[in-house]
């Protein structure tokens, strides 16, 4: 049985809004495990999130669609609408993801193993927002996929 080689990575996109930044790395972190524009849009799930701050609201948002993906095999397809609003001292973020139910129609690429909470970033100038994150990634072999 092969080893398979498990590294930390770190997800980092830039976008013109908080909301657009947040929604692409919800994608980036589904396009390691499969190529998220083959996925059908079959399902449609709500997420509604409270944080102290807007790092932990990023680690909040991806880790619940992490674990939509491990405990309901949820794959994204895309963020439909999301709304990030500064509530007294909370952030609330209320998205929309469509996606699908993982089956043998998707090909599996890399496995994301964790999401972690080193090396959040969220940087908002006037070029838009920088957000990142890591997650830990056990990358396959090639005879695997």
């Amino acid at each position: 049985m092969p080893k398979h080689k498990v590294e930390e990575i770190t997800l980092s996109e830039k976008a013109p809004s908080l909301e657009l930044a947040f929604s692409k790395i919800a994608s980036s972190m589904f396009n390691i495990v499969i190529n998220t524009e083959d996925v059908n849009l079959t399902t449609t799930k709500t997420l509604i999130i409270r944080a102290r701050d807007l790092k932990n609201l990023l680690f909040q948002f991806i880790k619940r669609i992490f674990d939509l993906a491990n405990n309901e095999l949820f794959v994204l397809s895309t963020v439909k609408q999301i709304t990030i609003e500064r509530i007294s001292n909370e952030y609330m973020l209320d998205a929309v993801l469509i996606g699908d139910k993982m089956n043998e129609n998707y090909k599996v690429k890399d496995i994301v193993k964790q999401i972690t909470d080193r090396n959040i970033t969220i940087r908002e100038d006037r070029d838009g927002t920088l957000a990142q994150i890591n997650v830990v990634v056990e990358r396959r072999t090639e005879d695997e996929i």
